[in-house]
């Protein structure tokens, strides 16, 4: 089974998850554009799971130093 990683996106981070919770501080439009583009199409094109990034993503949950990976608003399951 395929699974895609580490969603929403690592790439615009500094700090290391294994260290600290990183923070994607992007806006909502900056994410769909850049971040969550090979996402969508790892889903458009059947993907089987994904990972969820352990990080605190303001955009998408906008509780502060909350991680994505407990988030009921990026882990909700369809």
């Amino acid at each position: 089974m395929a699974c895609g990683k580490h969603f929403p996106g690592h790439g615009d981070t500094e700090t290391d998850s294994h260290k600290d919770m990183p923070v994607l501080n992007q806006t909502k439009e900056r994410l769909e554009a850049i971040e969550l583009y090979p996402f969508s199409q790892l889903i458009r094109y059947g993907v089987s799971s994904m990972m969820v990034a352990h990080m605190n993503v303001l955009a998408l949950d906008g509780a502060p130093n909350f991680p994505s990976t407990l988030s009921p608003k990026l882990c909700k399951i369809n």
